[in-house]
């Protein structure tokens, strides 16, 4: 069990680093990539919107046949009014660095007069900056602008090919970065559902980790509860075969897989057979441990049990589990030992729910009859008296004993169900076997219940007296000796 469990532990946390190096390079890949296409290529591509601008501008103003500035000036402004969410200003200088043309809200200089005559003198393509303006952020571009006047065509002096300069303006286009993040928009929101998820995993990755050894815990736990409701299991009656000549029924439900309920029926001879039910308080792991030392005393008990002693072996059993139970643990219980021989039933009950006793007189109605002879509930008065009780148990009588898992079961309103629900089905139905009988109140109590849970252990115990073989001669042999219980063998 404790090598299953290491080698769990190291199998989980090899798994969660693995898992935990995956979804940091799966993070990181993902911040890296979004930091380059938000900078790197954003300006890449506003840098290539600027130049295809210019070239667009260059083009209409040819086709267009612009002959002088204010044309010019009115063909920028047209152009940067059909491009306005794109195109913040348009600027159009001469190679001296007079304003030619502008359209838009132009900022003061943008770029030093150096950076302007390498772009003149060939030694740069094109200058680029990002600004801060308060209508955001802007890429500004410097191109070539080889567009000529008019007037300036007429102005140009022939020169010899050779050293030959060439006429040319230069444009600038400010551009917004929203427009850039408008084209990447898609891949933008895909790299941030990576991101989003790469630390999803990782903090899943480290919430499992931190809870991981509560779960080992709660794993143990379980096995541990298993192995208790194995042992619980054992412990109580599987088939009723030592029930000896009586007819018996059965139901024991735990709340959480073990429970506190206890019932045994065992017989000691031929005739005599013990009858016993306990409600330990609580329930789970801690009342199943009580369950069992109460399973180990009432055997004990019965081996000591002479009929004359019943009171005596109660006083020990309750001095038992005051001494190795804590104050709050208690043990309300129900034992009688059944004698078909003599059709006698004798019992102590301590505090236990009074078990049901139901006769059925001929031509009459069932009668049912409590049995409250006893004592307080075990294990909580050190010094507790009992007192034995006594019946008449005829063949064809019925025994109910319960826990207050039936009785206290309430439904969606919390309404109980009830003793008297129990007493209603045994009226009516006293005469069906006992397996028949139990099904029959287990059906009134999920009916009463509808959708509500059980909220305690439930034990229904349904026991029938048998009927008295007959003599050779025809007549019942139920006129045996009436000694007390036990004095022929000394145990019962």
């Amino acid at each position: 069990m404790v090598e299953a469990g290491s080698s769990a532990r190291w199998k989980f946390r090899s798994v969660v680093a693995v898992g935990f190096l995956l979804a940091l390079t799966s993070l990181v890949v993902a911040v890296a990539t979004y930091r380059f296409v938000a900078g790197h290529l954003a300006l890449d591509h506003l840098n290539r919107e600027a130049g295809r601008y210019a070239a667009v501008l260059e083009y209409r103003a040819q086709e267009e046949a612009v002959r002088s500035s204010a044309e010019l000036v009115a063909l920028l402004e047209e152009y940067q009014k059909q491009q306005a969410r794109q195109i913040a200003w348009l600027r159009v200088v001469r190679r001296d660095g007079e304003m030619l043309a502008e359209a838009g809200e132009v900022p003061r200089a943008v770029f030093a007069e150096q950076e302007l005559r390498d772009v003149l003198e060939f030694r740069r393509r094109n200058v680029v900056r990002s600004l801060e303006t308060p209508r955001g952020e802007i890429l500004a571009a410097v191109l070539p602008f080889r567009f000529q006047l008019e007037s300036e065509i007429e102005a140009r002096q022939p020169q010899p090919a050779r050293g030959r300069q060439r006429r040319f303006k230069l444009i600038e286009v400010g551009l917004y970065h929203h427009g850039a993040a408008d084209a990447f928009a898609p891949l933008k929101r895909n790299l941030m559902a990576g991101i989003a998820a790469a630390l999803g995993l990782i903090l899943a990755l480290v919430f499992v980790a931190t809870r991981f050894p509560a779960y080992m815990r709660g794993r143990e736990l379980e096995n541990q509860l298993a192995l208790a409701r194995r042992v619980q299991e054992e412990l109580l009656p599987k088939d009723l075969s030592e029930a000896g000549d009586l007819e018996v029924a059965s139901e024991f439900r735990p709340f959480w897989g073990v429970g506190g309920d206890y019932f045994d029926i065992f017989s000691v001879d031929q005739s005599r057979t013990f009858v016993v039910l306990g409600d330990v308080s609580g329930k789970g792991l801690p009342a199943a441990l009580i369950m069992g030392l109460l399973h180990g005393a009432v055997r004990s008990a019965a081996r000591a049990w002479d009929g004359s002693n019943h009171d005596q072996l109660a006083v020990q059993m309750n001095q038992l589990l005051h001494s190795n139970t804590g104050p709050n643990r208690f043990v309300t219980f129900f034992w009688a030992c059944v004698d078909s021989r003599e059709a006698r039933l004798r019992y102590i009950n301590a505090g236990h729910n009074p078990p049901l006793l139901v006769r059925r007189p001929a031509g009459a109605a069932p009668r049912i009859e409590e049995l409250p002879a006893g004592g307080p509930v075990l294990g909580l008065l050190p010094g507790a008296k009992y007192r034995k009780g006594e019946a008449q148990f005829a063949a064809g009588d019925l025994l109910v004993v319960f826990s207050d898992g039936v009785v206290e079961a309430a439904n969606a309103t919390g309404l109980e169900f009830g003793q008297e629900r129990i007493e209603e089905a045994l009226r009516e139905h006293a005469g069906l076997p006992p397996a028949e009988l139990k099904q029959e109140i287990l059906s009134r109590l999920r009916a009463f219940l509808g959708s509500a849970p059980l909220q305690d252990d439930l034990t229904l115990l349904i026991v029938r007296a048998p009927t008295p073989p007959r003599s050779p001669g025809g007549a019942r042999s139920d006129a045996g000796p009436a000694s007390d219980c036990g004095q022929q063998s000394g145990t019962c």
